[in-house]
């Protein structure tokens, strides 16, 4: 669940690894270009070729600690600085595939309860010491420890063995199931058989971090590039707040002969008109565009490759049950999720570049290989429409369960954009118009920074806010587990379930992929069509550009962007 995870939304974000929400790098091994074919690749390349490097642009990390982030902004440049067990390879049809990280090969037991991991022992941090098992066990239980507080603890918990008494207070963190059985050893003991364990081990927060530089900086480390250690394809050279983050090759990775960027200047900028103008100025190398006219602009230019793939991602509203008398109530919720269209705002606000959800899961997402949708029918909002064919009506028969007059002018509450965006503004006006026509009701729209709003729902001051979430790690968890009541990111939201809370935590431990889907298929009913919570609205496709002169570049839905095996050839600017 990759815990990660509040999105960052996609209007904020220019790179296609950040708008993406994706990780990308070489081809399935074997077919990946080495050092030697690269250059044979490039011959007649410009003089700009010599210098390998890439201009990205995106918002700016609130830390590159990978424990204490859950926003992509944040989590996407870990995927340059930090390897986990394992990594994702991108594969040229937009899928990944599982491959060695810094455990090149490991063993499960037969009950499926222990997980042995060999570590290569050429794997090194940035500095040059090596890295080793004992860097894992600490960052697990570093993860786990109250005292750090970690965003992303919640996606090992009641998975790894006493992880859940851990974090509840009952049991030590040493308790914790993993353990360093030498130098390159590391052996994790699962509470009961996980069906998707493997999934997590290229997780963002259970990438290692090494104690004696935690101690070294305390809560400054990841606030600066001075600050930083990390093991994988590249280093933080500098990072100017506000302006531009540095990163260069790490010469002391394992795979650097595959490594051929040498530098990737991460620009941070958030104002949309100033990315479309870097892009065609040649300052950036890749962007994310939903706009129409920057479209076409850009699809003239026939130095611009342009990629639409459809992402891992949904786009939805959020109700605080405990705030706002009228969103305590249920029909109200419900008239609300049934009264405008999905299509509508699809066309109007994002330019078709996203299809309408009506459920929360993503098709994308997969038990053993299958398709969710596949399993479960999870079109929920659907059915409230076909149940509840007039929304005011259903809205009146709410506030009179609240024992107020059925005029619906009286209902009104706070909307949060996400950001501070004129294009942030247009998604949550459309709401606003919609509601008034059809429902008659009163919405104040409130804009702040991006962070300070996921901070004020995450702590539950908020009356409703239009949020997005992506899966970080291919399981439907990825997505439910935010809303569970006690570990969840949106624990503070104020709705409480058991039955959804009960079939999450039985799904960790179920691993026939058919009752794990039940399982999370009666969750997201729960949370959809049951109680209404949350009102799915679409998921978007990740319509973006790039310069032709980037080559073997692909994109996978899961993981982080590592860049490994991307290099120019043809580069002008």
């Amino acid at each position: 669940m990759k815990s990660k995870k509040l999105l960052a939304t996609l209007l904020t974000v220019s790179i296609a690894a950040s708008a993406g929400l994706t990780g990308c790098g070489n081809k399935e091994e074997g077919k990946n270009d080495s050092a030697k074919e690269v250059d044979k690749k490039q011959e007649g390349k410009s003089e700009k070729d010599k210098e390998q490097y890439l201009n990205a642009g995106s918002g700016e990390p609130t830390s590159l600690d990978p424990a204490l982030v859950n926003d992509d902004t944040s989590l996407a440049p870990q995927g340059l600085l930090y390897e986990g067990l394992t990594r994702l390879t991108p594969q040229e049809d937009g899928t990944g595939k599982l491959d060695p990280g810094v455990a090149e090969k490991w063993e499960v037991s037969k009950d499926g309860l222990k997980y042995t991991f060999n570590l290569r022992k050429d794997a090194k941090w940035s500095d040059g010491k090596p890295v080793t098992a004992k860097d894992f066990e600490y960052s697990w239980k570093r993860l786990c420890d109250k005292k750090t507080g970690a965003k992303s603890a919640g996606v090992i918990k009641d998975v790894i063995k006493n992880s859940g008494d851990i974090m509840e207070g009952k049991k030590s963190v040493d308790e914790l199931g993993v353990k360093a059985v030498d130098d390159y050893t590391f052996e994790v003991m699962l509470e009961k058989p996980c069906g998707y364990f493997m999934e997590l081990t290229y997780f963002g927060g259970l990438k290692p971090v090494r104690k004696d530089i935690i101690e070294k900086h305390g809560k400054k480390y990841g606030s600066e590039a001075e600050y930083v250690v990390g093991n994988g394809a590249y280093t933080l050279k500098e990072w100017t707040h506000k302006n531009k983050l540095t990163f260069i090759k790490n010469e002391n990775y394992w795979d650097k002969d595959k490594i051929h960027l040498t530098t990737i200047n991460w620009k941070v900028m958030q104002d949309d008109n100033s990315k479309m103008q870097a892009f065609q100025n040649g300052e950036l190398d890749s962007i994310f565009v939903i706009d129409p006219e920057w479209i076409e602009k850009f699809k003239q230019d026939p130095n611009n490759e342009f990629i639409n793939s459809h992402g891992n991602n949904v786009d939805y509203l959020l109700m605080n049950v405990k705030k706002n008398k009228f969103l305590k109530n249920e029909k109200i919720r419900k008239a609300l999720a049934v009264s405008f269209s999905r299509e509508e705002f699809v066309k109007g606000v994002w330019n078709d570049q996203a299809v309408p959800m009506y459920g929360y899961v993503t098709e994308g997402l997969s038990l053993d290989g299958v398709s969710y949708k596949k399993f479960v029918d999870n079109d929920f909002i659907k059915k409230i429409q076909e149940e509840n064919k007039d929304p005011k009506k259903l809205l009146q028969e709410g506030l009179k369960e609240l024992g107020l007059s059925e005029d619906p002018s009286q209902v009104t509450f706070s909307l949060f954009a996400r950001g501070t965006s004129e294009a942030q503004k247009q998604e949550v006006e459309f709401f606003q118009q919609k509601w008034k026509e059809s429902l008659g009701i009163n919405v104040k729209i409130e804009q702040m920074d991006n962070n300070i709003m996921y901070s004020r729902v995450q702590k539950g001051d908020f009356d409703m806010s239009f949020n997005g979430w992506f899966a970080d790690y291919n399981d439907p968890n990825a997505f439910l587990y935010a809303f569970h009541s006690k570990d969840g990111d949106y624990k503070d939201a104020g709705w409480v379930n058991k039955k959804y809370d009960d079939a999450l935590i039985k799904a960790k431990s179920t691993t026939d992929p058919k009752e794990r889907a039940k399982l999370y298929g009666e969750a997201e009913k729960a949370l959809v069509y049951e109680d209404t919570v949350i009102i799915p609205v679409m998921s978007t496709k990740n319509p973006r550009f790039r310069k032709k002169y980037i080559k073997n570049y692909h994109t996978t839905e899961f993981g982080r962007d590592d860049y490994k095996g991307v290099y120019t050839s043809g580069r002008t600017k």
